[in-house]
């Protein structure tokens, strides 16, 4: 609704232009103008969408850029060190295995030192009983003698497992530092194993 600024009634805006109600205007005048309005309503309308369509495509093609760069620098990473990843997973292979031999080995000498301590409860009893035992006492020295130069072999070889064992494991540290990690513009971290 508005008030007609010549004759001061009140019209719907469907029967105002320009302030002007049609019956104070030549109907010619009043028909040209309102198409001009209707124009003018149109081309505002057309430009508020086409506003929001390119501030919506502004965004889009952002968080497609920036996606596009994170995955292209990502890519790149897993390019450059995929040679240093195969050397890791090559290492992960060797310590596993090597860590079932030196559990193999610390089985053999904790067999060992129960056979030792059932030797050393043996001469305790015979000791204390002096009975026939002595026999039996002599016979597993000699068994347990005889075992001493494979002791000593598997000993120096667990010795030398250890070792190996833990130089690989700085190595292996030291390379998957670099193998394993990743820079992102996003800062949120991502496991290799997902």
């Amino acid at each position: 609704m508005g008030t007609c600024i010549k004759c001061k009634k009140v019209y719907s805006t469907f029967d105002m232009v320009g302030g002007c109600c049609k019956n104070c205007m030549p109907a010619e005048k009043f028909e040209r103008i309102k198409k001009i309005e209707q124009e003018v309503n149109e081309y505002q309308n057309e430009v508020a969408q086409q506003e929001s369509s390119t501030y919506t495509k502004s965004i889009l093609g952002f968080i497609f850029s920036f996606l596009l760069l994170n995955g292209l620098i990502y890519g790149t990473q897993e390019i450059y060190y995929m040679g240093d990843v195969e050397k890791c997973e090559s290492i992960e292979v060797t310590l596993d295995r090597m860590k079932k031999d030196i559990l193999k080995s610390d089985k053999y000498f904790e067999s060992r030192k129960i056979e030792k301590e059932n030797i050393l409860s043996l001469k305790k009893k015979i000791e204390q009983n002096h009975s026939n035992q002595y026999t039996r006492y002599n016979s597993l020295i000699d068994s347990y003698n005889q075992g001493m130069p494979e002791y000593k072999s598997r000993l120096t070889n667990y010795n030398k497992q250890i070792d190996n064992y833990n130089d690989l494991t700085q190595k292996y540290n030291k390379l998957a530092q670099s193998a394993y990690s990743r820079w992102w513009l996003l800062p949120i971290p991502i496991s290799r194993h997902m």
